[in-house]
């Protein structure tokens, strides 16, 4: 084994896989593992209903996601221009 893996402080293992997250929260308080039921419920649903509408019409399904985030990465523009 390499000297590489003493860089890896501050890392864990999920799956026989090491993630370094470069924060110094305890592993349980990371995002990684605090995801909730209603948002893993809602996000069960999107992906049900993204998949539903790629099977009936891909194209207006690709043409909607990419009109929803044009608008809402404007709207994020926005906000952050009156900030400044």
């Amino acid at each position: 084994m390499d000297n590489s893996s003493s860089k890896k402080k501050g890392g864990f293992t999920y799956k026989n896989r090491e993630y370094v997250h470069h924060s110094d929260l305890d592993r349980i308080e990371t995002a990684f593992y605090n995801l909730v039921f209603h948002q893993k419920f809602l996000l069960l649903g999107f992906l049900i209903l993204a998949s539903g509408a790629f099977y009936l019409n891909w194209h207006v399904a690709l043409i909607s996601i990419f009109s929803t985030l044009t608008v809402i990465y404007f709207f994020d523009f926005l906000f952050n221009a009156f900030i400044i």
